[in-house]
């Protein structure tokens, strides 16, 4: 994912009023501390923690501390041009219009956005889980407060390919919108199609691949650490932590549990 054309980061305000000013992007703001009074178009906005205020592309607004208690929240903001906003398979908006900003009290959708949020500002995540996880996110909040258009059902066979390929190239970087890119379609639509063909995203499938891949390494006699860096993880930690999910023992415990017979 382009991690450097989505901004993210914390702002806090106290007795201050921000000037009316636009972005031309999707702006998200995580309430985490105080009340936010933002003024955009014909709506004003209040809202307090556990709330998430949602201003579309190119909609002039502002932002006070609504009591003067101070205010901190997380912010990502999304560029429209990364969302390809108005295209085909994208939405084109998100609330009562383009020209407006609403508030959303959904703790399903908070948590989603606090973890995004999380994910984005660490840098220390999986490339491809980041990407998979920002377009679930999208994709969320399009189902909820927006309107997206769907491309044709992805055929049985390019689902096959692209399957075989995340196999065939589970030990390297492997990127969402390489992937989309490859077959033409939006990686949000391309997600729900793998996952309802194979019963995994394509992020899970190429996981379990590297598990895989990984079992047999371990009983050949390769030491963890270099399994986990030759199978495609991040480091040690991040191979130990997705073993134990997939297996249920850690790498050392299946080296001294398990035996290859033949």
């Amino acid at each position: 994912m382009r991690n450097h054309s989505i901004r993210v980061g914390e702002v806090s305000i106290k007795r201050n009023r921000l000037k009316p000013h636009v972005h031309d992007a999707l702006s998200i703001g995580i309430i985490d501390e105080g009340v936010c009074d933002v003024s955009c178009a014909s709506d004003r906005l209040i809202a307090g923690v556990g709330s998430v205020t949602i201003i579309n592309p190119g909609v002039a607004h502002d932002g006070a501390d609504f009591d003067g208690e101070g205010l901190r929240y997380s912010c990502i903001n999304i560029p429209k041009a990364f969302i390809e906003f108005n295209q085909k398979d994208c939405v084109s908006f998100l609330g009562e219009g383009p020209d407006s900003g609403f508030i959303v009290n959904d703790p399903t959708i908070l948590t989603m956005l606090k973890k995004l949020y999380f994910i984005l500002s660490n840098g220390n995540y999986d490339k491809m889980l980041s990407e998979e996880y920002f377009e679930l996110c999208l994709s969320k909040l399009i189902d909820r407060y927006g309107r997206s258009l769907e491309n044709e059902p992805l055929s049985r066979d390019k689902l096959k390919n692209l399957k075989c390929y995340l196999k065939e190239e589970c030990q390297t970087v492997v990127e969402l919108k390489t992937l989309s890119d490859s077959v033409g379609m939006h990686p949000t639509h391309l997600i729900r199609s793998f996952k309802r063909a194979f019963g995994l995203s394509p992020y899970q499938y190429l996981m379990s691949c590297r598990i895989e891949k990984a079992m047999g390494y371990l009983l050949d006699g390769m030491r963890i650490a270099d399994t986990a860096i030759e199978c495609g993880f991040v480091d040690q930690s991040h191979f130990h932590r997705h073993f134990k999910k997939s297996v249920g023992l850690t790498p050392g415990q299946y080296i001294r549990s398990f035996t290859r017979i033949c």
